[in-house]
C-alpha cells in the first residue's frame, strides 16, 4: 500500500512559504550597499529621521558571545499569543511597519523574542526597552529615551530595515545581523555558528510560519 504524503502540511514548508512572502513583499527598497562606510552614508540619506549615523562595527573578529553586540541577544519565550498588555503596542508596530516597509509580524516577533513586550526590560549587557537597543545604538538612531515604546520601536524597526537592505532582503541573515551584528554575518557569509544566534533566528522564524504564534 502506497501512502501519499502532502508536503504542504509540513511545518518547514509553511515556514519557508512565509519567509518567501515576507521577502517578496518587503524586500529591499533602499539601494543595497556593500561597505560599512557606504552603508552609513546611504543610511543617513535614505532612512527618515536617521539622526546621527549608526556606528560601523569596530570588532575585527566576531566574538562567540554575539559578534558586534549592537543589540543584546533575545532570551525570552517565543510564544506569540497576544496578552492584554501587548495589544497596546499594535498601533506603534503598524506605524513602523508602514513607515519602513517591514512586515508587522516580523517586528512583533523580534519584540517578543527580545523583551517579551516589556518596555522597561534591561539586559545584563545594558540593552534597553522593547527591541533591546544598546545605549550607543539608541544614540545613533536618535532614540533619546529607549524606554519610550514609540521611540524604541521606531528605532529598532529602522535598524531592522537597514539590515534587511544590507543583506538583500534575506530574512534569516537580517535576524542574525540584528542579534550578532552585520560583521558576523558578513564574516561567516550567513548565520554565524553561535548557538545563541542560531537559536534566536530559529525561534523568530518559527513564529512567522502559519500557526507559529499560538
Amino acid at each position: 500500500m502506497q501512502i501519499k504524503v502532502d508536503p504542504s502540511r509540513w511545518g518547514i514548508f509553511n515556514m519557508m512559504d512565509r519567509i518567501s512572502q515576507i521577502s517578496e513583499r518587503f524586500g529591499p527598497k533602499i539601494p543595497k550597499v556593500q561597505q560599512d562606510g557606504d552603508f552609513k552614508a546611504e543610511l543617513a540619506k535614505t532612512l527618515p529621521n536617521s539622526g546621527s549615523l549608526i556606528p560601523a562595527p569596530t570588532a575585527s573578529k566576531p566574538e562567540a558571545s554575539g559578534g558586534d553586540d549592537l543589540f543584546a541577544p533575545g532570551t525570552f519565550p517565543n510564544s506569540m499569543t497576544p496578552k492584554p498588555g501587548e495589544i497596546k503596542f499594535d498601533d506603534l508596530i503598524s506605524e513602523a511597519s508602514d513607515k519602513y516597509g517591514i512586515d508587522g509580524d516580523l517586528i512583533r516577533a523580534v519584540i517578543k523574542t527580545e523583551s517579551n513586550f516589556n518596555p522597561a526590560a534591561v539586559s545584563p549587557k545594558g540593552a534597553m526597552g522593547l527591541m533591546q537597543l544598546m545605549p550607543g545604538t539608541a544614540d545613533s538612531l536618535n532614540v533619546s529615551n529607549p524606554f519610550d515604546p514609540a521611540q524604541n520601536i521606531d528605532g529598532g524597526a529602522r535598524y531592522l530595515r537597514a539590515m534587511m537592505d544590507k543583506f538583500g532582503g534575506d530574512i534569516p541573515k537580517t535576524l542574525a545581523a540584528y542579534n550578532a551584528g552585520p560583521k558576523a554575518v558578513e564574516t561567516y557569509e550567513g548565520i554565524p555558528p553561535y548557538k545563541e544566534t542560531q537559536g534566536y533566528v530559529k525561534r523568530i522564524l518559527s513564529m512567522l510560519q502559519p500557526g507559529g504564534g499560538s
